[in-house]
């Protein structure tokens, strides 16, 4: 079990974590190429449909793309960028503000949702009224570095998040829950689905019925923000990610 209201536990390099590519395979217009990285750990979601959707349908057109499942530590994506070991990545309002607070010059350029898409799950039928009552309680989590998630949208509800503890358990933090191993799980859009086709049956407090906090962005590396030459590749790119979602 992870201390109350732990600091995040940061990864290793992202460096090491990405095969320790260079910073010049990062997006070029000459290599008409764009890699994206995942904050999940893993592409086998539904939350990433419209890539997949655009790539089927040649909405990137002649674009080279990639999309990468990334460590499912909650800061590895934005390093990534930072290091330019990837080009884009999709951080939660929490993260991307630890990383502009860490001076890291990072710029979001893209959302394909306005509202809040973390929930958290409960047991069946131990769903509290709301999350103030995780005051004293144990929430499971998939990395320990996802308490940058966690603890700006408790705070945001009014908790004091030393109050609170963490557990992680991996990629089986769904499965802890459903064992009885925390009070709580973070849970988000797509994750709610996927869950449930695999026979974990949660009751939730949606995010986005009460939270103030914008969805994930799409971010880059502000000296690409700030390159002309970059401005049509990655207007391309989103345009394809764009008609996806339609």
């Amino acid at each position: 079990m992870l201390g109350r209201a732990a600091g995040l536990g940061l990864a290793a390099s992202s460096a090491s974590l990405f095969g320790g590519r260079s910073y010049l395979l990062a997006a070029q217009p000459a290599d008409n190429s764009v890699r994206w990285v995942s904050p999940r750990g893993t592409i086998d979601v539904l939350d990433d449909y419209p890539y997949w959707v655009a790539l089927a349908m040649g909405y990137f057109g002649d674009i080279q793309t990639t999309l990468e499942p990334g460590p499912i530590e909650a800061t590895a994506g934005t390093k990534a960028v930072d290091t330019g070991q990837a080009d884009m990545a999709f951080p939660s309002p929490g993260v991307f503000s630890l990383m502009i607070e860490q001076g890291i010059p990072l710029v979001s350029v893209f959302q394909m949702g306005a509202y809040d898409v973390f929930d958290f799950a409960f047991q069946k039928g131990q769903r509290p009224e709301s999350l103030t009552a995780l005051e004293g309680k144990t929430i499971v989590l998939g990395s320990a570095g996802w308490q940058g998630i966690t603890n700006p949208i408790l705070a945001q509800a009014g908790v004091d998040i030393s109050q609170v503890s963490y557990v992680d358990a991996g990629q089986t933090w769904g499965q802890a829950l459903a064992q009885g191993q925390a009070d709580a799980a973070l849970a988000w859009e797509g994750l709610r689905a996927q869950w449930r086709s695999t026979g974990l049956d949660f009751d939730y407090i949606l995010g986005l019925e009460w939270s103030r906090f914008p969805a994930n962005s799409f971010v880059i590396r502000q000296a690409d923000a700030e390159d002309t030459a970059m401005h049509d590749i990655y207007s391309r790119y989103l345009r394809g990610w764009a008609m996806g979602l339609e």
